[in-house]
């Protein structure tokens, strides 16, 4: 997991998914983060078990601060989703994300703003309990700490 800030209000746990073809965000975030929706746009999921369910929509260019830079994303809500946000291929696309493994479990992400060449690399977490999230997140990844 990485900890971005949505929307420039609301940071929170997401969770690296190379395998999944989109970004999902939960539905008590997108109102948290207050952006609009268009639910027009509305798609069907199929998860990794075979269940099949719809989208509520899609949030257009939505902004991710990841360290010294932004991206912007298209998001589809979701009613409810055991986390908060699932970053698929679309952000590892539009980062050219690249994940450093090391022997001792650990994983970095390094990141690439296309736009302007700026290069960050983060850390990752394992993900962490709800009573736990806001209290272990990594040193030095937000952008309030750059």
């Amino acid at each position: 997991a990485i900890y971005p800030k949505i929307g420039g209000k609301v940071e929170v746990e997401a969770l690296l998914d190379p395998g999944a073809s989109i970004v999902v965000l939960r539905k008590d975030v997108w109102t948290a983060v207050g952006a609009g929706m268009n639910s027009k746009l509305l798609m069907t999921m199929e998860s990794a078990n075979g269940q099949k369910s719809h989208t509520m929509g899609v949030i257009q260019n939505l902004p991710f601060d990841l360290g010294p830079f932004t991206i912007q994303l298209q998001a589809q809500v979701v009613d409810s989703a055991p986390y908060e946000c699932l970053l698929g291929m679309p952000f590892f696309r539009f980062t050219q994300a690249v994940a450093r493994y090391y022997i001792d479990g650990d994983q970095d992400l390094t990141l690439v703003n296309v736009n302007t060449g700026d290069v960050v690399t983060l850390p990752t977490s394992a993900r962490q309990p709800p009573s736990e999230r806001r209290k272990t997140v990594p040193a030095g990844f937000f952008a309030r700490d750059f």
